[in-house]
């Protein structure tokens, strides 16, 4: 969980410097969530360890 909640931090300073300037707040928002949560959905098979 350590992992995430750094990715998560980092996705946020990623979000705030580089997209909001280039997309707008709104579409920044709405990317920066989409890059987050696209590894935990498509990253993980349910038989894996």
């Amino acid at each position: 969980m350590a992992v995430l909640a750094v990715l998560a931090v980092l996705n946020g300073g990623f979000r705030e410097v580089v997209l909001v300037s280039r997309l707008g707040r709104r579409v920044a928002h709405l990317l920066s969530t989409a890059l987050l949560v696209a590894p935990l959905l498509f990253g993980h098979s349910p038989g894996r360890k």
